[in-house]
């Protein structure tokens, strides 16, 4: 199964275009990360991609079928959509929360059943929020929040998973474990497409990367083929340093060091 996004253009001002004739497949099996300056269209693509934007030009489809045939309780079923920030203005328990992420699912009465429960009770182990589960939302940090927001997309099942600044708000140790829970989701059979200004957590996780600059894609490619310093500095200007990460195969991107701020 594949998501594939053709030919897209979406404006959202006339005239000023987000995305330009941008072209794209994920495919089952993959974790491929969106990079990009603030601006460069990231967000916008995965809206486009999830179906809350409607493509102004060229189309997306996913397993061989255009997203706008879908219905909406089909679409929630395939596609899971995390966003940078997920509001609530009531106060649910984090069990509740994730439980959310069933509504595709549940019957006119709208009562989970036992697999729905079942699913519920993984995505919160698989997510590490289940000594949690009691607790309301406000109650927690922004880091705890965001993998909350996660096991209920997990919950939602979809095959297709769509995750915007996903590890924002993480500190370190969380972003790691985060990013490998995503890495085994895809190596299970879903397709992962994540935005991230993080070039360092892409180059350790991601299969394949999208460097995106003003709605264009102007590289796609294994991590350590398109993070090079003379097309990093074209996309985020210069006062970048590429090098070899000293565990394997994988690149380092950190910010040069200023002249006259050398350590002594």
């Amino acid at each position: 199964m594949t998501l594939r996004l053709s030919n897209l253009s979406f404006s959202y001002t006339e005239g000023v275009r987000v995305i330009a004739q941008l072209s794209l497949e994920v495919k089952r099996g993959e974790l491929v990360m969106l990079l990009g300056p603030n601006g460069s269209g990231k967000s916008t693509l995965l809206r486009l991609a999830a179906g809350l934007l409607p493509a102004r030009e060229g189309s997306v489809e996913w397993d061989g079928r255009e997203l706008r045939h879908y219905s909406r309780r089909e679409r929630a079923r395939k596609i899971a959509f995390l966003p940078q920030h997920v509001e609530s203005i009531h106060v649910h328990t984090v069990r509740e929360t994730v439980g959310l992420g069933r509504y595709p699912y549940l019957g006119s009465w709208g009562r989970p059943g036992e697999a729905d429960l079942e699913e519920v009770e993984l995505a919160m182990q698989r997510t590490e929020v289940t000594a949690l589960a009691s607790r309301t939302l406000f109650e927690l940090s922004g880091g705890e929040r965001q993998r909350v927001h996660l096991a209920a997309a997990l919950a939602q099942g979809g095959e297709l998973l769509l995750l915007d600044e996903p590890t924002a708000s993480l500190d370190l140790h969380h972003q790691v474990r985060f990013l490998s829970l995503l890495d085994v989701l895809a190596r299970e059979g879903r397709a992962v497409l994540c935005a991230t200004h993080d070039l360092n957590l892409a180059a350790a996780f991601a299969s394949r990367v999208v460097l995106l600059q003003c709605g264009e894609c102007v590289a796609e490619g294994d991590p350590a083929e398109v993070l090079k310093e003379p097309l990093l500095r074209e996309v985020y200007g210069d006062g970048l340093w590429v090098g070899a990460h000293p565990a394997g195969d994988r690149v380092v991107v950190l910010p040069a060091i200023p002249r006259g701020k050398e350590r002594p």
